[in-house]
């Protein structure tokens, strides 16, 4: 029962951390095309 009840903020603890992931990346190839031009 308190693993069914701690298991959302989980769930959306790393869904913040993919989603951070993400941005991180995304910013990493923007930055990368910035400095190739």
């Amino acid at each position: 029962e308190a693993l069914q009840e701690a298991l959302p903020p989980l769930v959306e603890l790393c869904q913040a951390v993919r989603r951070a992931i993400d941005f991180a990346e995304a910013i990493k190839v923007s930055f990368r095309m910035l400095v190739q031009e």
